[in-house]
């Protein structure tokens, strides 16, 4: 009788998981409209299908297409292969949703205008490219706790001010196993990620440190300097951060909250 139970369990569940992945996937996709998730052109089912546009909140990500992995299913574990199209640029990686609220982002590739940004994240008008390349990249309410790879902005110009490109700058998260000590105290409450900030050339050295707190806060602190050949107009710019070192360089220092 158990083992009959237990087959007749294995079975209900089977069909259950068959129901939902082959569901289509705009009758799931409306259902999250509430939730501030917005789909159009929707075709193929839960399991694998696409949407011709998508925008989450205020950021349009463009056409998005998803294959929905099968066994992690039976783990209470959402898995899938997303690819992502978007005006000047695109976007990859394997999607990982647990309960709980954390989502994973393996193996993440993507290339993006610096408008196409949110705007709580990019203020004023800027030209650019955000080009993103992560092992891992851990969310827990959209704020990220865990990150393996690298964050570039290249050639970022800015349209209003007028002071031309700024050059081009990198942002690598090291990353370390959960378990693993903190030789910067990095496990304490409230620490939450650092990365590790420089230039890649331009008119601006930069290098410094981005603080991404468990608290939704961040804290840039840096040394800014610039090279010989910079425009004066960029020169003077810098003057507002107070007198240099022996170096030339001048200290940076911004935070804030998202």
């Amino acid at each position: 009788m158990r083992k009959l139970w237990s087959l007749t369990a294995l079975g209900v569940g089977a069909y259950l998981v068959f129901l939902i992945v082959t569901l289509p996937a705009g009758i799931v996709l409306a259902r999250l409209q509430p939730h501030g998730i917005y789909a159009s052109g929707v075709t193929g089912t839960v399991w694998r299908g696409s949407a011709a546009y998508l925008q989450v909140g205020d950021v349009p990500l463009g056409r998005v297409a998803w294959d929905l992995h099968a066994l992690p299913l039976l783990l209470a574990r959402l898995q899938a292969d997303v690819d992502l199209s978007h005006p000047g640029g695109f976007g990859q990686a394997l999607l990982v949703a647990r309960a709980g609220g954390r989502v994973q982002l393996r193996n993440l590739t993507a290339s993006l205008p610096v408008a196409a940004l949110p705007r709580h994240l990019v203020r004023g008008q800027w030209n650019g490219t955000v080009n993103l390349r992560f092992e891992e990249l851990a969310l827990e309410d959209g704020w990220p706790v865990r990150a393996l790879g690298r964050v570039e902005v290249m050639d970022l110009t800015s349209r209003v001010r007028e002071l031309g490109n700024l050059g081009s700058f990198a942002l690598t998260f090291p990353g370390r196993p959960d378990d693993a000590p903190s030789s910067t105290g990095n496990d304490a409450p409230g620490a939450g990620l650092t990365g590790m900030l420089e230039d890649l050339g331009g008119p601006l050295l930069i290098n410094g440190t981005l603080e991404l707190r468990s608290d939704r806060s961040w804290l840039l602190e840096a040394m800014v300097a610039t090279r010989p050949e910079a425009p004066a107009r960029i020169a003077d710019m810098l003057r507002f951060l107070g007198e240099p070192d022996a170096q030339g360089r001048r200290p940076l220092r911004l935070e804030g909250t998202l």
